[in-house]
């Protein structure tokens, strides 16, 4: 390729562009991850050399190696000397960690908090209500039970922790281990407006009926009906705290 130049032809060098490689790390990388998270690739099993990866994906050792390390950085891979580099269980809190970290450290506004959780536990009390066994039924019966007694000794501390309990037995019982993670994450956030909620008293029967429905959707196996419970039930606290304290939440 040639350039006019005072008047002169001069040679143009083309070069790629510098983050051509790294877009190939991430394509490797990506590619790799989904076949571990998928099962593709098993726990403990061995991946094969880096340059028969390398040839396999047509890239170089180099990018094979990059991807390989942010694979390790993770805790989906690990190398052993001499052995090779073996497939490891995906570790949530690992994947999870700087995302939580940051959500601990900012201070969201209550309309984002709420947000979040009018889909968040939605999707759990859907996944709970195809996943739950009967144990675990009976586990989330007997916190509604703890929480009524609490409302009837006008015990709102237990209230509140027996409420914030429920939900989290919930996210367990959904068998999704990344949903728990982040519900725990904002657990303390969460426990602020529920501790308010136990303050409202018409509220508080109305919150352990919703309770009640919710279970009961997942003990029938019923995603759909467990969903509308929930969402019911997050929309209900919102208009409470909307009416009691003044506050701008709305979900749309």
């Amino acid at each position: 390729m040639d350039e006019i130049l005072g008047g002169t032809r001069a040679k143009v060098v083309v070069k790629l562009p510098e983050f051509r490689r790294q877009n190939l790390v991430h394509m490797v990388f990506d590619a790799l991850k989904e076949n571990i998270l998928s099962g593709k690739l098993a726990e403990g099993e061995r991946l094969p050399s880096i340059d028969a990866l390398a040839r396999q994906l047509n890239v170089s050792r180099t990018v094979m190696r990059e991807a390989l390390h942010k694979l390790s950085s993770l805790g989906m891979v690990r190398s052993h000397q001499g052995r090779g580099t073996f497939v490891c269980r995906p570790d949530p809190g690992a994947v999870m960690e700087p995302m939580l970290q940051l959500l601990k450290m900012e201070a969201l506004p209550a309309r984002d908090l709420l947000e979040t959780r009018y889909h968040l536990e939605r999707i759990i009390a859907r996944l709970a209500a195809r996943r739950a066994r009967t144990d675990q039924v009976a586990s989330l019966h007997g916190l509604i039970e703890t929480m009524q007694r609490a409302i009837e000794r006008q015990d709102l501390d237990l209230l509140s922790k027996e409420d914030m309990k429920f939900h989290l037995a919930l996210a367990e019982v959904s068998g999704n281990p990344l949903l728990s993670l982040i519900l725990e994450n904002i657990r303390e956030m969460t426990f602020k407006f529920m501790y308010a909620i136990s303050h409202i008293e018409n509220v508080r029967l109305q919150a352990l009926a919703s309770h009640r429905r919710i279970v009961e959707a997942v003990a029938k196996n019923d995603p759909a009906l467990a969903d509308q419970e929930m969402a019911q039930h997050i929309l209900n606290m919102v208009e409470a705290i909307r009416v009691k304290y003044q506050i701008d939440i709305a979900l749309e």
